[in-house]
């Protein structure tokens, strides 16, 4: 299995999501580890917990969607936010040698 066979698609950043909300969606940086019978991608979403992660593959096409959930604590004022709101999502397009029914997350 080498790197080639999965093939990196879609880096433009959308506006707006598919879900109907208005926040902007982050194209997130990735590590792609590849050992002798796997990959493993690393996805950079600050602000997502595990729990708000959702991996879809329909067809050759692997999505990596982060929901981001940003609460002020109570009696606090934002005074500086470093990391802009919204949510992540990231598509690859996978190789045919890749095997489907092992893709977990």
């Amino acid at each position: 299995m080498t790197l080639n066979k999965m093939v990196k698609t879609n880096d433009k950043v959308a506006t707006r999501p598919e879900t109907g909300d208005n926040q902007t969606v982050h194209v997130p940086a990735v590590d792609i580890l590849e050992s002798e019978d796997a990959f493993r991608i690393l996805a950079d979403m600050p602000g997502v917990d595990e729990n708000s992660v959702e991996v879809d593959l329909d067809r050759n096409t692997l999505t990596l969607r982060g929901r981001r959930t940003v609460t002020e604590p109570e009696g606090h004022n934002l005074a500086c936010r470093e990391y802009r709101s919204g949510n992540y999502e990231r598509v690859f397009t996978l190789g045919n040698s890749i095997d489907r029914d092992g893709v977990e997350a």
